[in-house]
């Protein structure tokens, strides 16, 4: 009988451990999650991150040309999403009407398109002013880890 409340004690506390885990873990994305939509710096954080992460890979000679190419973009990049944030609101607001104005519609959809294509043409600029200027060594490095994560992209 007494090994019985052993068990079931030890039972019992692993699955509490787990439970309280579970919850802990779900609490704090969900945190983060809803922080999303009030906090506007989340662009920015997930911008950083990525430039980050791109960065650990990467020598100080190769690091410098990066950091110089991002810091160049990044107003322009956050610009763009700002600007692509607001038109989803307007747009939002055009559709909550009770009878849509086709003008204010068609006006925050020019200004959605604008503000896309300006993040666009900016990502593209970063990579090409990337590929023009890491070494061949990280470009290589770059190639690889893309093909990595993109499986549809490794030659057949």
């Amino acid at each position: 009988m007494l090994q019985n409340k052993k068990f079931l004690t030890i039972a019992l506390v692993i699955s509490l451990a787990i439970n309280l885990f579970i919850v802990g873990v779900a609490g704090f994305y969900g945190a983060k999650f809803r922080g999303m939509g009030r906090d506007g710096n989340w662009i920015e954080s997930r911008m950083e991150y990525a430039e980050n992460r791109f960065m650990r890979h990467l020598d100080d000679e190769d690091k410098a040309v990066a950091r110089a190419t991002f810091d160049k973009h990044k107003p322009a990049l956050r610009r763009a999403f700002r600007d692509h944030r607001q038109a989803r609101r307007d747009i939002v607001s055009a559709f909550n009407q009770e009878t849509p104005e086709p003008s204010e519609l068609t006006a925050a959809l020019n200004k959605s398109q604008a503000a896309t294509q300006l993040a666009n043409e900016n990502l593209h600029s970063i990579l090409r002013e990337l590929a023009s200027g890491l070494s061949p060594e990280a470009r290589q490095e770059f190639a690889s880890r893309v093909r990595d994560h993109h499986p549809h992209l490794k030659d057949d």
